[in-house]
């Protein structure tokens, strides 16, 4: 076989070779976006459920409700069912609305380890990043919520004592923490106050601001679209 037939003749099988493999990587990645956007059930809170309530009885309430989400949108520990949680209960308050969680969950005998100063309760929310001051808030922090809704933004609540945050919860005087969701905060709050957060969360977007012992706050802040101009 002359010699530039068998260059011409490897060449061709080279350049095979590489269009086999470009397809070969394209259908690789098609396969993941299709599993990234595939639709899973998940189960998700329709009403609140209060600290130490087991799974089982927040189901046999009708606490939960099936709701349809992409596969990559997944909260970290998300169920469809609650059998993984039926004997366990809730760690803290949990508002309606969010994805339950195995996180959220745990044995009796760590629910009533968190401190709650006098007569408030505590309440637990799920928030995003830039909501809750890119992870600058530690559990005893003092925050300001606010809320925006229908183009206008003002103080839900001046100042409100953070008792968890992050990846630990402040549990009781003993320093002991336990796991919880990344983005879910549980504060102290007045029965008043954890009614104003819940139905803020669902009427609006709700949005921390990290207070030192002197910052100024005030409820009758807020600003509208007209001040945007």
């Amino acid at each position: 076989m002359p010699r530039r037939t068998l260059l011409l003749l490897v060449a061709g099988v080279a350049a095979l070779l590489g269009v086999l493999l470009i397809v070969v990587y394209v259908q690789g990645i098609d396969a993941r976006a299709r599993k990234g956007q595939e639709i899973v059930e998940v189960l998700y809170t329709r009403q609140p459920i209060t600290l130490g309530t087991s799974g089982a009885a927040a189901q046999s309430a009708g606490s939960f409700e099936l709701r349809k989400v992409p596969r990559e949108a997944l909260a970290q520990g998300a169920i469809s069912t609650v059998d993984p949680i039926a004997g366990l209960v809730a760690l803290s308050s949990i508002a309606p609305g969010q994805p339950v969680s195995t996180s959220q969950w745990g044995q009796a005998s760590n629910a009533v380890g968190l401190s709650i100063p006098g007569s408030d309760v505590a309440i637990s929310i799920q928030l995003t990043d830039t909501q809750r001051v890119a992870g600058f808030v530690s559990p005893g922090s003092d925050v300001a919520i606010y809320i925006t809704r229908g183009g206008l933004t003002n103080i839900l609540l001046p100042r409100v004592k953070v008792l968890a945050v992050g990846s630990t919860t402040a549990s009781g005087n003993s320093g002991n923490r336990e796991t919880i969701p990344s983005t879910v905060f549980t504060l102290a709050v007045s029965q008043r106050d954890a009614a104003k957060v819940l139905l803020g969360q669902s009427q609006g977007t709700l949005s921390f601001a990290a207070l030192s012992k002197d910052s100024q706050t005030s409820e009758r802040g807020r600003a509208s679209t007209a001040d945007l101009s």
